[in-house]
């Protein structure tokens, strides 16, 4: 009689799920709040860790800034515009050349949310300003691609990570080490971890440089404030929000 095939459905870990588990406790142990597999629009990073600014924090509480900003597009109306009592505000038709938006969407969508919502305030008869003091709320913002092995597509997917990190790294299993070429890490940027069992050592640092696009950096840091807050605010020692 032949014997039953037994099947298994639950989804296989990720063979780099240990070294992201040891890295994660590493960032935790030195007061950063870790995601992992977050899909920031430059490929799924493994893990990225923030470091919260507790200022910014406190500004956002200070202004009931509590809605959290789910489109890239408000950071770029919010880059744009000047703050309250610094000049005159911006209108609908200079954003609409900035954003490449018609007047509809740059009014209702972006500006009728982020005014109702405290981010923006009316200046003058046209004009449009912020209130904000909050963006990023993280002071920074580290990614990490994790690989047992494969090293240079480890380096491929981290340089991404350039779009929207402060700083990034290639975190990869220590009997490995020794295969990765540093030098063409240094060339982009890129920091390296070796990871043995939940052990992490930082081989080579990476060095802070402002990300490529200003508002996915904003937009990544905002991931805090929707789904982490209470931690968020523990952190920046800020009293909660009610």
């Amino acid at each position: 009689m032949p014997r039953p095939i037994l099947t298994n459905n639950a989804p296989r870990a990720k063979p780099e799920s240990k070294i992201v588990t040891a890295v994660k406790g590493s960032y935790e142990s030195e007061g950063y709040l870790v995601a992992t597999e977050r899909p920031l629009g430059y490929g799924r990073a493994d893990l990225v860790a923030y470091r919260v600014d507790p200022s910014k924090c406190d500004a956002r509480l200070t202004n009931g800034q509590y809605r959290s900003l789910e489109r890239i597009e408000h950071y770029t109306v919010l880059r744009h515009l000047p703050e309250v009592g610094e000049g005159p505000g911006i209108s609908i038709e200079h954003l609409c050349e900035k954003l490449g938006r018609s007047p509809a969407f740059v009014r209702s969508t972006l500006l009728g949310f982020l005014e109702r919502s405290g981010y923006v305030a009316r200046v003058g008869k046209d004009g449009f300003a912020r209130v904000n003091g909050f963006i990023p709320i993280a002071k920074e913002i580290v990614a990490v691609e994790a690989k047992v092995s494969d090293w240079r597509k480890g380096a491929i997917q981290a340089k991404r990570y350039r779009w929207f990190a402060d700083r990034v790294f290639l975190a990869i299993a220590a009997q490995y080490k020794h295969r990765v070429q540093k030098d063409l890490l240094q060339k982009h940027g890129i920091g390296l971890l070796s990871v043995e069992k939940n052990c992490v050592t930082e081989l080579l640092s990476s060095p802070v440089m402002a990300p490529h696009d200003p508002d996915r950096h904003s937009f990544a840091a905002e991931w805090l404030w929707r789904y982490k807050r209470k931690a968020v605010l523990e952190a920046a020692g800020c009293a909660s929000e009610n």
